[in-house]
This record gives structure tokens, sequence and C-alpha cells, in this order.
């Protein structure tokens, strides 16, 4: 675990135990939670292949999907042939594995600058320089 060490309720830098790889780390984990977008999805479990589900009495899509570990949406976008109001017993409908979750949709507009709590003059150049190491897979030592 990474703590900071606080003085007057700001980071203190320049008496930190925490490498500068490591507050890099934690700060960019930060800014791209603090300014992504996150949208809601329905992603097909990797590997999934399609099976089929046969409707029964008393089914409706959302209890289909229930019982093959799938989603509504996955089901009507792999029988767009199937009318989801009009099920009929014996009916089979196309499906894969699927959940959904929170994923990254965007990004928000943000200045680094604004959040160099510490004061450091060099904060931005080591924040381009730690993500261009990212982004080209290099150690950043």
């Amino acid at each position: 675990m990474i703590c900071a060490e606080l003085t007057d309720g700001q980071w203190d830098y320049q008496n930190s135990t925490i490498t500068a790889e490591q507050s890099i780390n934690v700060g960019v984990g930060w800014l791209t939670h603090q300014h992504a977008n996150y949208g809601v999805g329905d992603f097909i479990v990797e590997g999934a292949e399609e099976q089929i589900a046969i409707v029964e009495s008393g089914d409706n899509l959302t209890s289909i999907a229930r019982e093959y570990n799938t989603t509504v949406n996955v089901l009507a976008v792999m029988n767009p042939e199937q009318d989801p109001q009009m099920l009929n017993i014996g009916d089979e409908w196309i499906y894969k594995e699927a959940t959904i979750c929170d994923y990254v949709e965007s990004f928000k507009d943000w200045n680094v600058n604004e959040y160099n709590g510490g004061g450091d003059e060099e904060y931005s150049q080591k924040i381009d320089m730690y993500l261009a190491s990212m982004f080209n897979n290099n150690p950043t030592s």
C-alpha cells in the first residue's frame, strides 16, 4: 500500500518516502478515474460460443437471459428476426454468455497543472515523460 505524507492537508513531495514512480502511478490512476466518463454496456464473455436457449412456458427475455448467463440486449442483437414481445414455447434463441459492466467511454478535458498539489515545477514534464513511457511500453527510469 502506498501512503502519502501530508503537511497541512497537502502532500509533502519533498519529504515523502514514496518513490517518484509510485507517486506518478497513484496520480495517473486518480486522474484517470476522476476524468473518465463511464458507461454501462453488455459485453460478451471472451471465448464464449454460440448456444441455443429454448423458450419454455412462463419465459420472458429477462428470465431467459438470467437462466443462460447472458443479457437481454445480446439476445435481441443476436436474434433480429425474433420479436421479444412474442415468445412462443419451443422458440430457439441464439446467445453467447455475456455480462453487463461499467467501462470508460471517454475522458473529460483537463489540465495537468491543475493537479500539482505539491508545487513541483517539473510536475507537468514528469507526467508527460511517464505517460510517454506507458504508451511506448518503456520503463520510467
